[in-house]
């Protein structure tokens, strides 16, 4: 192969794109256009598709239910439910003793918040005896229910529940149908004392920190 040939053609290749020809432009692959005809592709062919399963919604717990099971079942059962409502009623009714010594009219309506940020778990020790550290283990007892229990979406890093003040914010969904799984029993009280998402066991392992550190005055204000 003569180098000197090939390279004169290539310039000459190069030289002869005037203003007033247009030299093709080199090939560039487009995403854009690649999903373009993917999609036209999808439209043009048929596809064959088949439901794998459902997620049928878990069946409340009532003394009807009970009532079906193996009767060596039952009386556990039936005294677990009853203890779990005893202990809703306890919470309600320690809200209800709040407003009416704060004359409120209304519940107070907590802040949301739906990040885990403030669930700091992976922090040394030296944090957990900082301000910072301090105000979320303050905010986290604050918001434990007489029963024992945290709710979701809570904002533990924020302000310290006040008196008259619900419990968890308005989990409830903002677009409920007619079948939906997770229509509450009561829309003012939802998800209040839940192991939903963690919620449950993180600000429990948050205020282990601060007695397993024994944090100086934190034994003594929530002992």
């Amino acid at each position: 192969m003569n180098v000197d040939s090939e390279s004169s053609r290539s310039e000459s290749l190069r030289t002869d794109c005037s203003p007033e020809i247009r030299c093709p432009k080199p090939f560039r692959f487009s995403v854009r256009a690649a999903f373009r005809v993917f999609i036209v592709a999808l439209l043009c062919f048929p596809v064959d598709a088949a439901i794998l399963g459902t997620n049928p919604p878990a069946r409340a717990l009532t003394a009807k239910l009970i009532d079906s099971l193996p009767r060596e079942q039952q009386a556990s059962w039936r005294k677990y439910l009853a203890r779990s409502q005893e202990q809703r009623q306890a919470d309600q009714d320690f809200l209800r003793r709040e407003m009416r010594a704060h004359n409120l009219k209304r519940p107070l309506m907590p802040s949301e918040n739906h990040s885990r940020k403030w669930a700091a778990l992976d922090r040394a020790e030296e944090w957990y005896r900082q301000a910072e550290a301090r105000h979320i283990a303050d905010c986290i007892l604050s918001f434990q229910t007489p029963a024992g229990g945290w709710s979701k979406n809570m904002n533990m890093a924020g302000d310290l529940r006040a008196p008259g003040m619900l419990f968890a914010p308005d989990n409830a969904s903002r677009f409920i149908g007619v079948a939906d799984f997770d229509i509450p029993l009561d829309r003012g009280w939802s998800y209040v004392g839940t192991f939903d998402n963690n919620r449950r066991f993180e600000p429990r392992n948050i205020v282990c920190r601060f007695f397993a550190w024994r944090v100086p005055g934190f034994h003594k204000q929530w002992t």
